[in-house]
């Protein structure tokens, strides 16, 4: 008869090349833990890092995720993602992803960009927090945000120079900036439509275009 729980899977990779793998690069599940250290993880035919389930937890530090098939960072179904001074640059889809309800991500001083959806698509009542990080150059949006209870929270970021919006929420989604920069981005600078949905601007951001609310959605400036 067990008396303790069993002990947590976990794995480390430090200073580790993985690339043209048939699916992920690393990926962790059910409920394991997965830390990653100053790494290169690209080429691969799924993403570079996946975690997924509740309790699962990825942790990636001075990392590059690069030119994998899917995206570079994907946390979904209730797992744990915390970046800290990586990049996710030239991936097939979203630089990083943050999808479902428990879903939940940190972002400290990393950059997404030149991926070929959006830097970070937060959907389905994921939440991600990013801190002193860039969006940039990517072929849709620098921040996408759209769901019921999905919820991006940013200080201090820069959203440049993507093909269409600088941050967009819709479908129920939620973003607040905070002394963020939206600039050079192609369609427009900053967008919020549908009911439910609600982007806040507070004080200290700076957009070189005026932001847009449209089909219900609510934009609020603090």
């Amino acid at each position: 008869q067990l008396t303790s729980p069993l002990p947590r899977s976990s794995l480390t990779l430090l200073r580790c090349d993985i690339s043209t793998n048939a699916g992920h690069g690393a990926f962790v599940a059910g409920g394991g833990f997965l830390a990653v250290s100053d790494s290169v993880l690209y080429n691969n035919l799924g993403c570079g890092l996946e975690a997924e389930g509740t309790g699962s937890v990825l942790l990636a530090v001075g990392t590059r995720l690069i030119r994998n098939d899917a995206q570079g960072v994907r946390a979904a179904l209730g797992a744990g993602l915390v970046m800290t001074r990586c990049c996710a640059m030239g991936n097939s889809r979203d630089g990083v992803a943050v999808e479902g309800a428990g879903s939940r991500a940190h972002l400290t001083r990393c950059e997404s960009r030149e991926n070929r959806e959006s830097g970070l698509c937060v959907t389905g009542g994921g939440a991600v927090e990013l801190s002193y990080s860039r969006l940039a150059a990517n072929q849709h949006d620098g921040l996408a945000v759209g769901g019921t209870d999905s919820l991006a929270v940013a200080h201090s970021c820069v959203f440049n120079g993507n093909v269409a919006k600088g941050a967009v929420v819709c479908m129920g989604g939620s973003a607040e900036l905070s002394e963020c920069a939206v600039h050079c981005n192609g369609s427009k600078s900053a967008q919020v439509s549908d009911e439910e949905s609600r982007l806040v601007l507070s004080r200290g951001c700076s957009l070189d275009r005026q932001p847009v609310a449209a089909s219900g959605g609510a934009l609020v400036h603090l």
